[in-house]
């Protein structure tokens, strides 16, 4: 049997003083019994000792096992190949040998200009863009179709910011014209319910 003592940082509480634990191991590895200074450890099952035990465990693996830099150069060398020959990468198949045999795609012919105005006025007359409250987004930066959208802060409806009450002409005022002033403003002051939710 092994007696085998240790200190354990709390998890939540770095400065308080670390435990105490210790575990009785027998020699197959088996826990005969395990305790430790913290409240739980009275009744012989606590974090604490399972953490001291896992620190023998990577203990005794680390000095049975050997690490990647202890141990001899082991890359996996390339499969023999006969004499490479310099291309130009576009010339160079990057394609594996089970996919090189493949059907390849019907050549389609670029669209001209034409074809594509013809179809983006085509794609603006289209049920669906007339059903749709905010366009087709490809339209929205083609020239000839941009002019009809507009960014959302544009379509804001916004109450007048505080700001525009703001009058040079008014800083030599005197308190009671500027009171009786604001209370009008005030009472004129109207804000929507649509305005109000645009706003929150």
């Amino acid at each position: 049997m092994f007696l085998m003592k240790g200190k354990v940082n709390h998890s939540q509480a770095v400065n308080m003083t670390p435990t105490q634990p210790w575990i009785v191991v027998h020699d197959d590895g088996t826990i005969l019994m395990a305790h430790c200074t913290c409240k739980a450890g009275l009744g012989e099952e606590c974090s604490h000792a399972a953490a001291l035990m896992y620190a023998v465990l990577a203990a005794v693996n680390l000095k049975d096992g050997l690490s990647s830099t202890e141990m001899p150069c082991a890359w996996v060398l390339p499969s023999k190949t006969g004499k490479v020959q310099y291309e130009e990468i576009c010339n160079i198949s990057f394609m594996k040998k089970k996919t090189v045999t493949y059907s390849p795609l019907p050549s389609i012919p670029v669209p001209t200009e034409e074809e594509f105005m013809d179809f983006y006025q085509k794609l603006y007359e289209c049920d669906v863009q007339e059903e749709s409250s905010e366009g087709t987004a490809i339209l929205s930066v083609i020239e000839g179709h941009s002019h009809r959208y507009k960014p959302k802060t544009f379509q804001l409806n916004l109450p007048e910011p505080l700001s525009k009450l703001y009058s040079k002409a008014k800083l030599h005022n005197d308190l009671s014209s500027l009171l009786v002033e604001s209370e009008s403003i005030f009472d004129n002051l109207q804000i929507t319910e649509q305005q109000m939710g645009t706003c929150e």
